[in-house]
């Protein structure tokens, strides 16, 4: 009699937790708080719909899960912005290269004796 009655506690504490804690897109037929509320009134009935009827199957916790991909805010910039900016920064980069590069060859050809010419 008592290993029945534990058995049945711990059989509703199960039932609550794991709809407590199954993520909404994982609940069928009622919302998450109606099948806390048929599990809570009708303790083994509730249990027993729960597993047949409301479960969907997969993982009990939402956190065992991999976390989902977040969509960009609204102020995210795009992909082709993001491609733009670095297309910018790539060519301003080359141009400083470009500069560095002018520069030490009028500092050689002023240090060689001979003239710069434009």
């Amino acid at each position: 009699m008592v290993t029945g009655s534990v058995v049945l506690l711990a059989l509703y504490v199960y039932t609550i937790v794991d709809v407590a804690l199954r993520d909404r897109a994982r609940v069928r037929r009622l919302p998450k708080a109606a099948w806390v509320l048929v599990v809570v009134v009708l303790p083994v009935v509730g249990s027993a719909l729960w597993f047949t009827l409301g479960r969907a199957r997969g993982t009990a916790s939402s956190a065992a899960q991999p976390p989902a991909a977040s969509a960009p805010g609204p102020d995210a910039p795009d992909t082709q912005a993001q491609l733009d900016a670095l297309e910018r920064e790539i060519d301003a980069a080359d141009r400083a290269r470009r500069i560095h590069r002018l520069e030490q060859e009028l500092e050689r050809r002023r240090g060689s004796g001979g003239t710069a010419q434009p």
